[in-house]
């Protein structure tokens, strides 16, 4: 029997360490593309800064095929304008039921100030029951 045990904990300590190096590679600040900063889930609760004009894009992986979806519950603040949201599925699966992938929201700097934005991620009829995830940014356009 402990032979077993052994066997079968080696590919969960294993996946387990691949698990954790995804997530530290997540967890990287965000990045700047095309006058756009990009942040993923996992940086969310940090202060971001933005110069006016700059975009802000929260990738947030999503599997809309679960019932889930990310909702933005709170949006405090007036120096973001909101702009499209869009789902980009997982490469090579484009239009594929039950391939998870990303939601996009993406917002503009358009006044100085602050801003708040928190999106959580649950079933919308699940009234009663806590969100899975929650993200929350707090940013501030220059």
């Amino acid at each position: 029997m402990k032979f077993f045990q052994k066997k079968t904990c080696l590919p969960l300590v294993m996946a387990s360490t691949i698990a954790l190096s995804a997530c530290a590679h997540e967890a990287e600040r965000a990045n700047s593309v095309n006058n756009a900063v990009v942040v993923e889930h996992a940086v969310s609760a940090q202060i971001m800064q933005l110069s006016l004009g700059e975009t802000f894009n929260a990738r947030l992986a999503s599997n809309p095929s679960t019932g889930y979806s990310w909702t933005l519950v709170e949006n405090v603040g007036d120096a973001l304008k909101q702009g499209e949201r869009v789902f980009e599925s997982e490469k090579n699966h484009v239009n594929m039921v039950g391939v998870g992938g990303v939601d996009v929201w993406k917002f503009e700097a358009v006044k100085k100030g602050q801003q708040t934005l928190r999106f959580e991620y649950r079933r919308p009829w699940e009234k009663d029951i806590a969100a899975t995830h929650v993200a929350v940014y707090n940013i501030t356009v220059k």
